[in-house]
C-alpha cells in the first residue's frame, strides 16, 4: 500500500487493509511512504509494517492527480470515489465506483488524542472525551491532519459574531499541529467556550455525534462527514492542485448536503460571510437535517470492504479463502 503525508491519504489504505486482513489473516501487508512520523505512528497502531521511500506528494480526489492518471494507465482495476472521475481518467482497465473507504467508527468508546494536545479556554487538563455522551449540539471546524491557518484565523471569529446563537452548542475545533497553540489563543481572547485540539485519531467517533462542520473539502474528509450524515460548510482550499477542492465541494453542494464558499469569491471579509452563513443554518434546524439526509445519501459506508473484496479477487484469494473455509 502506498500514499500517506495527511490522514485523508492515509486513512483509506489503512481501512482497506484492516479489512483484508479480516478476510485473509495470512496476508503480509506493507506501506510505502515518504518516512514522515504521522505516517509512521498510525500505520504502526494499526499493526502494519512501514517501509519509508523518499517522494514527493502527488494530491488525488474528484479530479485525479497526475499519480492516479500515470498509474491508471498501467492497472489493472481502478476504484473511484465519484462516478464523475471516470471522465478524467484515460485507461483500458475497469473503472468501479466505490467511494472512498473510510475507518469504522466506534460509538461507544471514549476518545482520547493520546498526545496531550487537548485545550479548553480554561485549559482542561487531557482526558478522555466522551464525544458520544452530549446533551448539547455539536459544531465541528475541521481542516483535515495537517490543519487549515484560514479556518483557524477565521472560523473562532466567524464564530465570535454569532456567540448570541451558540447557547446549547458545543465547538470543537481541530487546528493542525502548527495552528494549535494560536487557536487555542485565539478562543481565548475572544472569550468563547470551545475544545482546541490539534488531532483527534477518532475523528469517525466525534462525526457520529456533531450536528454540523466547517470544514475544508478533502475526499477522505467529506467521505466520513456524508457516512456520519452531517451538513457542512465547506471552504475548500484555494491552492489545491487542479482545483480538486472546488470540485469536491461542488459534488456536495450541488447534492444540497453543503454550502460552499469559495474564498477567492468573497467579497469583504471571510468572517463576515462565515457567520451569516452558519447563523442561517444555526437557527434552522429543519434545514440542517434536509442537508443531513443529502449527506447520508451520497454516503458510501461499505467503500472499504468492497474495495478489499475486489483486491481478493483480483489476487485469485477468493477462491483459496473460500477452499480453506470448506477444509476447515
Amino acid at each position: 500500500f502506498t500514499g500517506g503525508g495527511t490522514g485523508g491519504h492515509l486513512f483509506p489504505g489503512l481501512a482497506v487493509a484492516g479489512r483484508l486482513i479480516g478476510e485473509a489473516s495470512r496476508a503480509r501487508i506493507t506501506f510505502v511512504g515518504s518516512g514522515k512520523p504521522f505516517e509512521r505512528r498510525h500505520v504502526s497502531a494499526a499493526g502494519f509494517e512501514y517501509m519509508a521511500l523518499p517522494c514527493r506528494p502527488l494530491p488525488q480526489n474528484a479530479v485525479p492527480g497526475r499519480a492516479t492518471r500515470w498509474l491508471a494507465r498501467r492497472a489493472s482495476l481502478v476504484c473511484a470515489s465519484w462516478a464523475k472521475t471516470r471522465s478524467n481518467l484515460r485507461c483500458r482497465c475497469p473503472v468501479r465506483v466505490t467511494g472512498t473507504p473510510i475507518r469504522r467508527t466506534q460509538v461507544g468508546c471514549h476518545a482520547n488524542t493520546g498526545r496531550g494536545h487537548v485545550s479548553t479556554p480554561v485549559h482542561m487538563a487531557t482526558q478522555a472525551w466522551p464525544w458520544h455522551q452530549t446533551s448539547e449540539h455539536r459544531l465541528v471546524v475541521l481542516g483535515g491532519s495537517g490543519g487549515a491557518g484560514s479556518l483557524n484565523e477565521n472560523a473562532p471569529r466567524a464564530l465570535y459574531k454569532i456567540r448570541s446563537q451558540l447557547n446549547g452548542w458545543k465547538v470543537v475545533h481541530i487546528s493542525g499541529e502548527q495552528g494549535f497553540a494560536s487557536t487555542r489563543e485565539l478562543y481565548d481572547k475572544l472569550g468563547l467556550q470551545a475544545t482546541v485540539a490539534d488531532f483527534i485519531p477518532e475523528l469517525p467517533d466525534v462525526l457520529a455525534a456533531t450536528d454540523m462542520a466547517v470544514s475544508r473539502a478533502g475526499g477522505t474528509t467529506l467521505a466520513e462527514l456524508s457516512a456520519a450524515g452531517v451538513p457542512a460548510v465547506l471552504l475548500p482550499y484555494p491552492y489545491a492542485t487542479d482545483d480538486h477542492q472546488r470540485e469536491n465541494a461542488e459534488v456536495f453542494a450541488n447534492a444540497g448536503g453543503a454550502v460552499m464558499i469559495d474564498q477567492r469569491e468573497v467579497s469583504g471579509r471571510l468572517d463576515d460571510h462565515l457567520s451569516d452563513v452558519l447563523s442561517d443554518l444555526l437557527d434552522n434546524c429543519s434545514k440542517r437535517e434536509r442537508f443531513s439526509a443529502a449527506m447520508r445519501r451520497l454516503a458510501r459506508p461499505e467503500a472499504a470492504e468492497d474495495v478489499a473484496a475486489m483486491i481478493l479477487e483480483l489476487a485469485g484469494l477468493e477462491h483459496r479463502r473460500s477452499m480453506l473455509h470448506t477444509a476447515a
